[in-house]
């Protein structure tokens, strides 16, 4: 037990860090392609390679991390990001297929991501395991809190070039928790039967996932882009991202406790509920100050929604192989990106009907 929460501090540290990091530019990827003069089509078609880049990642992410080691993995990751940062960057004076740098960021997103979600599911208890996603969820929204406000005036003042270079400074200290934990393997191996074996034992999860996560994809990538492009401004985006976190920070911790003592479902359908209000009134939206309210509204509500719903996810992982369950489970979560970023290709000159699709989606939930 020593061990394990030895490992559960160093994944919050190194988390929060990380989460800091991306804060200062995650949201900014696509305003910066935008501010390049490519337009919103383009922009969706790199984040559909990026994520279908990362489903390969995923299944290659785990065989790597047999011979160096889920922590190591997390290493590894960091030249493949220095190398995506760079070459966004470059991208402002150079002619760089878009596709490859779409291809090197979602290969280093589920570098990251498939060995965190494993080593989290590993070493947290199932009976704290709200508590704990409430922990894994707050703590990097606390370090990152001021983070787009910070990059948007980064941004605005010295340039997206210093902007990539102190993301990428914040990063590499990131890896120092990680120095301490001892090398810790998996074993997966892929077999398309355990990967069915586990839809036909949880097929209400793997739609959950596809339903779930259109929502959150409208809210990382579509709704800067609606904002950006509504008032045109890089500050306005960054103030958004900063409402976001802010109302969710306390809430989180909140809500990580009581999902352990009250029932999931429940907590997960008035989340869901609340936030399809969201996402319909967003389609009215058309003023500063109503953008900034329906995004913290979001906070609170996503918070709601989403520490339960994760808690449960994890659950069900520590049940079973937590190595196969997390990467099987790129399939559905992939498909969902697919369809709400294939239909805001098609609705490109009216994004604010995919805050319909999002707020649709989540009438699922209610039948959980």
């Amino acid at each position: 037990m020593f061990f394990k929460r030895k490992r559960l501090n160093a994944i919050y540290t190194m988390h929060s860090i990380q989460g800091f990091a991306f804060s200062l530019i995650g949201i900014f990827i696509p305003i910066y392609l935008l501010t390049l003069n490519y337009s919103v089509s383009k922009v969706l078609i790199f984040f559909i390679i990026y994520y279908l880049a990362g489903l390969v990642a995923a299944f290659s992410a785990v065989y790597i991390a047999r011979h160096i080691g889920l922590q190591q993995m997390l290493i590894f990751r960091l030249p493949f990001t220095f190398v995506f940062l760079l070459l966004l960057y470059l991208l402002k004076s150079n002619d760089i297929p878009l596709s490859v740098i779409a291809f090197l960021g979602g290969w280093q997103n589920s570098l990251y991501w498939i060995p965190l979600h494993i080593l989290f599911a590993r070493n947290t208890k199932q009976k704290n395991v709200g508590a704990s996603t409430g922990k894994l969820f707050a703590f990097p929204q606390m370090a990152s809190m001021a983070g787009p406000l910070l990059g948007g005036f980064i941004a605005v003042l010295f340039g997206f070039k210093i902007l990539f270079i102190f993301v990428f400074l914040i990063l590499l200290v990131s890896i120092v928790p990680l120095l301490y934990m001892e090398k810790i393997k998996t074993f997966f191996k892929f077999e398309l039967s355990q990967g069915v074996k586990l839809f036909k034992k949880y097929p209400k999860y793997f739609f959950a996932e596809i339903f779930g996560n259109i929502g959150d994809e409208v809210e990382a990538i579509i709704w800067p882009i609606f904002i950006y492009l509504s008032l045109a401004n890089i500050a306005a985006v960054g103030v958004a991202g900063t409402l976001l976190s802010a109302g969710s920070i306390v809430f989180t911790l909140f809500i990580g406790k009581i999902s352990d003592k009250y029932n999931k479902k429940q907590i997960i359908k008035v989340g869901a509920m609340l936030l399809l209000g969201v996402f319909m009134l967003r389609y009215f939206a058309n003023s500063e100050l109503v953008f900034y309210i329906l995004t913290i509204l979001s906070g609170f509500f996503m918070v709601l929604f989403w520490v339960p719903y994760t808690a449960k996810i994890y659950s069900i992982a520590k049940k079973n192989t937590a190595d196969e369950f997390f990467v099987f489970r790129e399939i559905p979560v992939t498909i969902s990106r697919m369809i709400i970023l294939c239909i805001a290709l098609l609705l490109v000159n009216n994004l604010n009907l995919t805050f319909l699709t999002a707020g649709i989606a989540y009438l699922y939930f209610l039948f959980l």
